[in-house]
């Protein structure tokens, strides 16, 4: 009994023990995570700089008092929201690359962004003082708006009056209130007085057009809670020098950015996907884009008019890519004869020599629209397999261009590819492609022979207009297939086809 009661007494001696060590493992291990030197080393450096950048900005600050003779009209504020690291050097030296959207200045002072700094910095810059982006900036009272009679939370205008008082208070710096979750379509538009605008977390909308023509100095931090920047949304911002499009946007809208002359660059994170049309023309200070892997889709004229942009990166998940950059620099820089974007076949350059032929290079995807537009030059052409689509007027009024094969890969055939093109006597269509659109071979005055399959199920307005050399197309289907075809209501009128011969007999169009 005794020998049980001391194995006992052991065994619970030992789990004591144990847990003392553990305790004391622990206290040992907060004490070092702690005094972590490394993560001290850090903070010092940090913090150093921090004060340096003080420094540097008070220096600047001195000499513009000095240049205005002691006079002053208006205080040092970063447009760029986030503030990117060029804005910073103008006002800082020695300021350094690594800090780059985390600082800016507002009000002759320094401050954080804090969405772009670590839980660590943060504190950091709080033990300095330093405060977050906008937070001297008074909320917007909810008086100052016109909201949504159904929907108390959607701003749908503002009270011109209230707001130009409210602004003259703050800087012309907007705040909009955390009560807001939605900025309804022109909210804002011609709204020439704010400068900047602080969006809260709490909207998840932004509307059609809401900054049209807020021609100010205008910046707008988008929060990360939007999908979407509409159609037209800053259009005409002609003062919007930097914008920062959050990980959380998917798709840039029709015109969203156009006509934003005074726009220097831009970054597309690879949470987006499409850019719509017309997004970015004519910003005529653009010069660089970086565009990020998962875009699949440029619109046309994204980037008409912007005769500046020298730098662009387009990465190999884009699929699609309208008429865009045949303004840019970028444009320019190229060399005479085919230009390729990855795989995808932008277009012809320069003047084409008399009757060229062309061999497209395997693992070509796709031929852009408008690529071979007005290649008089141009008598035939030898389409790899790789080839899945040819876009709209990808043959546009190549009129000496005489015969054509699409191979069975092509699976999209557009709109007025070959309009014009008056030479052209014989095509044969892919096996894989469903429809013919609108005005496709309007004008092939010489087209006499079209062979397409049985995968065509509609047939656009149009497609054969004008083809008065037209009398037959051959059809590798069934009389029944060629019947279940939609075609136009108009479609004896636009062509001279009187028959179509089919696999398994001829149908007369009369």
């Amino acid at each position: 009994m005794n020998r049980l009661k001391r194995k006992g007494i052991s065994l619970i001696v030992l789990i004591i023990t144990i847990i003392v060590v553990i305790i004391l493992a622990s206290v040992v291990i907060l004490t070092i995570s702690k005094n972590n030197p490394i993560k001290s080393a850090k903070e010092a450096v940090f913090k150093e700089d921090v004060r340096n950048f003080q420094n540097d900005l008070l220096l600047t600050i001195s000499k513009q008092y000095t240049e205005n003779q002691g006079n002053r009209d208006t205080k040092i504020n970063t447009q760029s929201i986030p503030a990117t690291f060029d804005e910073m050097k103008n006002y800082i030296s020695n300021y350094k690359k690594k800090y780059d959207k985390k600082l800016g200045i507002e009000d002759d002072e320094i401050v954080y962004f804090p969405d772009e700094v670590s839980i660590d910095e943060k504190k950091w810059l709080e033990d300095l003082g330093i405060k977050p982006w906008g937070a001297n900036i008074e909320e917007a009272s909810q008086d100052i708006f016109k909201w949504d009679a159904n929907d108390d939370t959607k701003i749908i205008g503002y009270h011109a009056g209230r707001l130009k008082e409210y602004l003259s208070r703050n800087n012309n710096i907007l705040k909009i209130p955390e009560k807001c979750k939605t900025l309804e379509a022109n909210a804002f538009q011609n709204c020439s007085n704010i400068e900047r605008v602080i969006v809260p977390n709490s909207v998840t909308d932004i509307g059609k057009a809401v900054f049209f023509n807020c021609n100010n100095r205008v910046s707008v931090e988008i929060p990360n809670t939007v999908t979407k920047i509409k159609n037209e949304t800053f259009e005409n911002c002609t003062n919007l020098k930097n914008i920062t499009i959050p990980n959380s946007v998917t798709a840039i809208g029709a015109w969203a950015f156009g006509k934003c002359s005074s726009l220097t660059n831009i970054e597309i994170p690879n949470s987006v996907y499409n850019i719509g049309t017309g997004a970015f023309s004519y910003c005529t200070s653009l010069s660089s884009v970086i565009m990020k892997e998962g875009i699949s889709f440029i619109g046309d004229a994204a980037f008409n008019g912007c005769v500046n942009l020298k730098d662009i990166i387009i990465p190999e998940s884009v699929t699609y890519i309208g008429s865009n950059l045949d303004d840019t620099l970028w444009y320019k820089n190229q060399k005479d004869g085919i230009v390729y974007i990855n795989n995808i076949l932008y277009k012809y350059k320069g003047e084409m020599p008399k009757n060229t032929t062309i061999s497209v290079k395997d693992g070509t995807k796709q031929i852009a629209y408008g690529a071979f537009i007005e290649c008089k030059n141009l008598i035939s052409i030898i389409i790899p397999n790789s080839v899945t689509s040819i876009e709209d007027r990808a043959f546009n009024r190549c009129d000496n261009l005489r015969e054509i094969v699409i191979p069975d890969s092509v699976t999209y055939l557009g709109f007025y590819v070959f309009e014009g093109c008056s030479n052209l006597e014989k095509v044969v269509i892919s096996n894989n492609v469903t429809s013919i659109g609108f005005n496709t071979f309007y004008d092939c005055n010489n087209l006499s022979s079209v062979t397409m399959s049985n995968s065509v199920r509609n047939i656009k307005s149009y497609a054969f207009s004008n083809c008065s050399n037209l009398s037959n197309i051959i059809f590798n289907g069934t009389i029944n297939e060629w019947n279940n075809i939609t075609k136009a209501s108009d479609w004896k009128n636009n062509s001279n086809i009187q028959t179509v011969t089919c696999s398994d007999g001829v149908i007369n169009l009369e």
